[in-house]
């Protein structure tokens, strides 16, 4: 039995796709009534009224306490013709031929067997230029042979299109609502439409006595309404337009409180196996260490406060605070001052200490505090010999857990434990149980987000070693810092993502939302491990190998060079 879907949501289904036309401006106006703004003037003189025919009159465009001001347009009359201003701006302009044949700059013949214009002298018998003359053959460019070029080929199309509306006589105004004026101030609201409305009525009173003239002297004052007339369709187009715009913000806008954004990258192998611990498997992504402080940040939060910092504090106290004297490298009591002690125990202070972590000079800089005196102390120090690391607060510590281990201790080589280190070891603890989804807009299919375990990467390269603590805890970790070299910056996603993401790396961004809740990275886990997060509905893998960046590796590592 199918699934039975009700009759309005099944026609919001089957609704077929918003297309966007040239809009006839003509036809609009006729159907729509609109009435016309006829006066630059804000207000009546000597009063505080909106101007009957006026850009924020109340007749026209409804009463400033009433909703209608947000949806009535009127229109500006030009009292002339002029080009759309939509083709002006994306099939006449661009090119300094028509410009400069409309503006009188140049002369120029239309062949009419091509349908073009062509650059002449003014002796040039047929030879002419500005305004009208431009204007009087603008339905032609459309006809004829289609050029084979692209963007010729779409110019004569978009021409061809829309033949019967490439000009216009109305401007079609927005609604008051939408750029109002300020009464407190009697001052223009922000949005400075209203200035350009103001000029292209400003011109178009000087042709009040002439309407739809189209004689040659009035080819400069019907150039100067035809840029006009584009500064108002810019301005409209630069609001509405771009990811700042008002559609991709109010409408594609996609806000998840700590997600983040990156580009992805090729994986680099650092493993000799498949199985190493440090080589990205096909269900994990490789997240650099600043996304996941960022997506992961209320943790980190309380892994500074409680763990790192907290230790030292008891209650709050500002005297007898044990930290680790750089010159003698053991444990020295001081006195703090009241606002270093709040720097490092409230939550504020850590966020901004943690958002310094975009800065390599941070990452790289020891963990410290100062005392009253303005002097640095350490908190804990590092040992690192072959692939082991030992982490405790005082040289006699780290010694004795050297010794024990039977490696060779030397003095020199003790280190201050810095930010990167301390901060990965925090991460493999935090996201060891945590997933991460990644997404690649728009969302077109499945593949395009999909759930993974948060792979965290440091430094390129890495090293695997086992971190050695003073409370005899030992862990393994794939990605320890090496911090003479650079930083892993980027996303890198398992290459069998790719095909289902339509990604490759050219700079293609994705979204990287970690998951928090134990219910949720449950649930993610239990998916993961069925069969259904391999095997589409159609019997086939969603994961592949089978990518072009794949096989173009392949053939190019694998194809012999024909000596002949």
């Amino acid at each position: 039995m199918g699934i039975i879907i009700p009759p309005e949501i099944n026609e919001i289904l089957n609704r077929p796709a918003t297309r966007l036309e040239l809009i006839d401006s003509l036809t609009y106006v006729q159907d729509h009534n609109l009435p016309k703004v006829t006066s630059p003037n804000v207000f009546e003189p000597n009063s505080m009224k909106f101007h009957p025919q006026g850009l924020f009159s109340e007749e026209i465009f409804g009463s400033i306490t009433s909703m209608d001001r947000f949806v009535n347009e009127a229109i500006i009359t030009l009292n002339t013709t002029i080009i759309h201003p939509r083709i002006f701006a994306t099939n006449i302009q661009p090119k300094s031929i028509y410009t400069s044949i409309m503006s009188g700059k140049q002369f120029a013949i239309f062949d009419e067997e091509t349908h073009s214009f062509e650059l002449a002298s003014s002796n040039t018998p047929g030879a002419n230029t500005g305004y009208q003359f431009f204007i009087s053959h603008i339905h032609e460019l459309g006809k004829g042979k289609a050029p084979t070029a692209l963007r010729a080929s779409n110019t004569f199309k978009l021409l061809s299109k829309y033949n019967d509306r490439l000009t216009i006589s109305d401007l079609i105004c927005l609604p008051a609502g939408l750029r109002d004026l300020d009464l407190k101030s009697a001052r223009l609201s922000k949005d400075d439409i209203n200035k350009l409305y103001m000029a292209v009525i400003n011109l178009t009173t000087s042709l009040s006595s002439y309407r739809l003239s189209e004689d040659k002297i009035f080819d400069g004052i019907r150039y100067q309404i035809q840029i006009r007339v584009g500064d108002v369709h810019d301005y409209i187009m630069n609001v509405i337009s771009g990811k700042g715009g008002f559609f991709q913000k109010h409408y594609g806008a996609r806000k998840i409180a700590y997600s983040t954004r990156n580009v992805i990258s090729v994986p680099i192998s650092e493993a000799d196996t498949p199985d190493d611990p440090s080589n990205i498997k096909a269900d994990e992504t490789m997240v650099p260490m600043l996304n996941t402080i960022k997506s992961l940040q209320p943790f980190f939060t309380h892994y500074v406060l409680k763990k790192l910092y907290g230790e030292i504090f008891v209650h709050g106290a500002t005297e007898n605070v044990a930290v680790t004297n750089p010159a003698t490298q053991e444990i020295e009591y001081v006195v703090l001052k009241p606002a270093e002690v709040n720097r490092y125990t409230t939550s504020d202070g850590v966020n901004r200490i943690i958002n310094q972590f975009k800065h390599v000079g941070f990452r790289e800089s020891p963990i410290a505090i100062w005392d009253n005196k303005g002097k640095m102390y350490w908190l804990l120090l590092c040992y690192s010999i072959k692939d082991k690391v030992y982490i405790a607060k005082t040289k006699t510590d780290l010694e004795q857990m050297v010794v024990k281990d039977g490696e060779v201790f030397g003095k020199k080589d003790i280190q201050p434990l810095r930010w990167v280190e301390a901060l990965y070891l925090a991460s493999v603890q935090i996201a060891s149980d945590k997933h991460n989804f990644i997404t690649r807009y728009p969302a077109l299919e499945d593949g395009s987000i999909y759930p993974s375990k948060m792979h965290i990467i440091t430094t390129n390269p890495s090293k695997m070693v086992e971190v050695v603590f003073d409370s005899g805890l030992r862990i393994s970790v794939p990605h320890y810092p090496i911090i003479v070299n650079p930083y892993h910056e980027s996303l890198i996603v398992h290459q069998c993502r790719l095909q289902a993401l339509s990604a490759d790396f050219d700079g293609d961004i994705v979204s990287n939302t970690a998951t928090w809740s134990k219910e949720g990275n449950d649930d993610i886990n239990d998916n993961m491990e069925s069969i259904s997060s391999v095997v589409g509905a159609d019997m086939k893998l969603k994961l592949s190998s089978n990518s072009d960046i794949v096989n173009l590796a392949i053939f190019n590592l694998s194809r012999q060079d024909i000596q002949r």
